[in-house]
């Protein structure tokens, strides 16, 4: 797993770090759902249930996880508000999946 440099966690968790630092320790936190690029998978973006992200099954995975929700629809939420974001800059959104992968580490 890689992630992103600056992190975007939504405002739905009571404290926020230490949601911050469960997620970037690779550990599962209840109800949060996962904004990530598979550099491998030909959507721009994924979501999962951290549930599903952090198995044990997919600790080999080059996720770039780039956002945490609280909730599936925050999740959808967060990666409407990150295309529109960037939408603000570009004409489309070529570039964007290799943006955000890039910044991964």
């Amino acid at each position: 797993m890689r992630y992103y440099k600056n992190i975007f966690i939504d405002g739905g968790y009571s404290d926020i770090e230490k949601t911050k630092e469960t997620i970037l320790k690779g550990k599962e936190v209840f109800n949060a759902y996962i904004i990530y690029v598979d550099p491998k998978g030909r959507d721009l973006f994924e979501i999962a249930a951290s549930t599903h992200v952090f198995k044990s099954s997919n600790a080999d995975k080059d996720y770039g996880i780039i956002a945490v929700s609280r909730g599936w629809s925050a999740a959808r939420k967060m990666m409407a508000l990150l295309i529109e974001e960037w939408l603000t800059e570009h004409d489309d959104l070529k570039g964007m999946k290799e943006y955000y992968n890039s910044r991964c580490v």
